[in-house]
């Protein structure tokens, strides 16, 4: 650690590890601070360095393949396990941020949500059409969630985001469609933003599934779709929201795993990693 003047009249200290980790390579980790903030973070510093532990590339390459493989088990789902998720009444989830003084007083409301599983067909995914009107693939069969749920931005009641999506996947799990529509409301002021995605199968001049997403406001719509190539440890929208009714009927699922998801937020195909457990009674 040394200590220096870092710029007029700011005197700060600067920092490095280093870890030799081949011939003439090395692993180095700086920080530069003032001595109040070093002091706070030093000691978690060297506890980081003291747990820090080197592995070659190719043994994490190894892990992530492993996980991967695990993944792609635990989420091959069958007809029977996606069945075993259905609930045709709405389940109440509250939103809020929970309190930090003994009364209770500041605990803060964030919204709430609801969500319903039942059977239902592709073109359902539209609740503006009924099922008379369905034809061709829109009366394919699967699992349909759908998800309501009123926000409160920043705790001004006035400011609210309304959000109605609704996701179905295929019985098979070989395709899958989603539409979603957001709306902000501020006082007299709205904006609505919606989302489209479609999961299209294997097919012979695409033999690796496609996942493409479209978003739009009311005023713009997004030229070209996001699109990716689907792994197989994918995740479908659908089977995020009721995830964990779906691994409670998997007696071989593996206590952690890597799985691929779309994420709205980030507009990506993101990865995760989950770990998980039966509670104590099952």
């Amino acid at each position: 650690l040394i200590e220096s003047e870092v710029s007029e009249g700011v005197t700060g200290i600067s920092g490095w590890f280093v870890v030799p980790v081949a011939e003439d390579r090395f692993l180095t980790c700086s920080i530069v601070a003032d001595r109040d903030a070093l002091g706070e973070t030093l000691p978690a510093l060297r506890t980081m360095f003291a747990d820090m532990r080197l592995r070659s590339l190719e043994s994490v390459e190894r892990e992530q393949r492993a996980r991967a493989e695990a993944g792609a088990r635990a989420v091959a789902f069958s007809e029977d396990v996606l069945r075993a998720a259905i609930r045709p009444e709405p389940v109440l989830y509250r939103m809020y941020r929970p309190a930090t003084r003994p009364d209770g007083s500041d605990e803060t409301e964030l919204g709430w949500l609801t969500i319903r599983a039942v059977e239902g067909m592709r073109g359902e995914v539209d609740a503006s059409r009924s099922r008379d009107e369905l034809k061709g693939d829109d009366l394919e069969p699967g699992l349909l969630v759908v998800m309501q749920a009123k926000m409160i931005v920043g705790g001004d009641p006035t400011n609210t985001i309304d959000s109605d999506n609704r996701f179905w996947v295929a019985w098979d799990r070989s395709s899958e469609l989603w539409s979603g529509r957001n709306t902000q409301r501020q006082k007299d002021a709205s904006r609505t933003t919606s989302e489209t995605g479609i999961r299209t199968p294997a097919l012979v001049g695409e033999p690796r599934p496609m996942l493409r997403v479209l978003q739009s406001t009311a005023d713009r719509r997004t030229r070209d779709p996001l699109e990716w190539p689907v792994p197989s440890n994918y995740l479908s929208q659908a089977e995020l929201l009721v995830l964990g009714r779906l691994m409670t009927k998997r007696s071989d699922a593996p206590a952690e795993f890597a799985s691929v998801a779309f994420d709205p937020r980030s507009r990506t195909m993101a990865d995760r990693l989950d770990a998980w457990r039966r509670n104590d009674d099952g």
